[in-house]
């Protein structure tokens, strides 16, 4: 199988010794390995083990360790998987503090994921008891992330802005701000997104245009949608 490859069990054994070494990115992947049983036997306890170490050793620094292997894609995209595990209490205890924790740390180095899923947990009540995160930092959390390009925010947005429109004072500046950001989804090749911008730019008011909201039906339709 894949866990007794000879080169992925000398990758677990290197990672191993730079991790007991106390590199961080080590070790977040030999977490990693026990957590998908690469290179080693499946040991859901040691993954929890090594990527909480990796997480402590990239929040306090060590003085081997240089800013950019902190800034890391690869322990970004650590803290950030294992905030899901502990999301959804695969391997570890499910604790959703630990891993909104988890995801804020990656969210600071960037990734889109950790924020949109930061922003996720507003909209849905996880963060309501956390009294200094209020309604705007969770909609910042997804423009963050959606105006780097990350589809499902773009598209929460889009839906976020659409249904406050009708509760409005100024329901001409909310749908704008709907169209923006169903556009930039819809650009990038999203077939529902594509047919809501058409939806939304062929109704009545100040921003209709039913020649690009043909237009958007059209290459829904060619997606099946």
């Amino acid at each position: 199988g894949e866990s007794t490859h000879p080169d992925l069990e000398k990758a677990f054994q290197y990672y191993q010794k730079a991790a007991e070494q106390n590199h961080p990115r080590a070790a977040q992947e030999l977490g990693c390995c026990y957590f998908d049983g690469i290179g080693v036997d499946q040991d859901r306890v040691k993954a929890a083990r090594w990527l909480s170490k990796a997480t402590e050793l990239g929040e306090t620094g060590h003085e081997e360790v240089t800013e950019a292997t902190l800034a890391s894609t690869t322990l970004a995209e650590g803290r950030f998987a294992f905030g899901m595990k502990h999301f959804k209490g695969e391997g570890v205890k499910q604790d959703a503090d630990e891993a909104i924790k988890l995801w804020r740390l990656a969210a600071k180095q960037g990734h889109l994921a950790a924020l949109h899923h930061l922003g996720q947990c507003y909209f849905d009540g996880t963060l309501k008891p956390i009294s200094n995160f209020r309604h705007h930092e969770g909609v910042n959390s997804w423009k963050a992330a959606a105006e780097r390009g990350h589809l499902e925010s773009q598209i929460g947005l889009g839906k976020l802005y659409l249904s406050i429109v009708e509760h409005s004072n100024d329901k001409n500046r909310e749908l704008k701000k709907a169209l923006t950001w169903y556009g930039l989804a819809a650009d990038q090749g999203d077939a529902q997104s594509q047919y809501d911008l058409a939806e939304c730019l062929s109704g009545e008011s100040t921003h209709q245009d039913l020649e690009k909201a043909f237009q958007y039906y059209q290459k829904a339709a060619e997606q099946n949608h």
